[in-house]
């Protein structure tokens, strides 16, 4: 199934990446997402080259077996349940490097109340539902959200559209007067606790 995945949306890319990896000369690669990982590892062995393929299990506690890539030249894995579960499947063990999780600083803030929180986001102190569907805002969104409110539960439902603009545009045409909609933000963490449910997918 990678294997097919990968014809059907890298293997056009293949030679760009090719090019690209001869004329920058990198040092190393790090790859975030298994079919990359695969990818890159056969290019890169195929051109004999000094460059550095190094891999993270960002799925953290699960390890499919499409992540599984013995042509890297470290493997960092976020726990010790994710790092067993790559050694099953078939990745081998001295690849693999038990790195722990990375977590920015600000997700460590103190908050004031739920109510003043809100007020800072521009939001009402009401039941508040927060849809979010990733940074690209990928999904059934605009389904998701229109089937909520037409529920007519009264709730505030906050939609984070990432980089999707197209979606953005096509919620505002809704003119549903309990959604809030934003673009991209950086600060999701102050949405999800002003939030008393959260739907969508990181």
């Amino acid at each position: 199934k990678n294997r097919a995945f990968e014809r059907l949306l890298l293997h056009p890319l293949k030679k760009r990446i090719k090019k690209e990896i001869l004329e920058e000369k990198y040092d190393f690669i790090f790859s975030t997402f298994f079919s990359s990982t695969n990818h890159y590892g056969r290019i890169i062995k195929s051109l004999t080259k000094n460059t550095m393929l190094m891999a993270y299990n960002a799925d953290v506690l699960v390890a499919h077996p499409l992540w599984i890539c013995n042509d890297v030249e470290c493997y960092f894995v976020p726990t010790q349940k994710g790092y067993e579960e790559m050694k099953r499947n078939g990745q081998l063990p001295h690849l693999l490097e038990l790195s722990g999780f990375p977590i920015d600083d600000k997700f460590n803030k103190k908050f004031s109340s739920v109510r003043e929180e809100r007020e800072k986001l521009g939001l009402r102190n009401s039941f508040t539902a927060l849809l979010v569907m990733g940074g690209e805002g990928i999904g059934p969104t605009h389904k998701i959200a229109k089937s909520i409110l037409d529920e007519n539960l009264g709730i505030q439902l906050v939609v984070i559209c990432g980089r999707n603009i197209g979606l953005k545009k096509s919620l505002e045409l809704l003119n549903y007067p309990n959604m809030v909609i934003r673009e991209f933000v950086s600060n999701i963490q102050d949405y999800i606790y002003c939030s008393d449910v959260v739907l969508g997918k990181s």
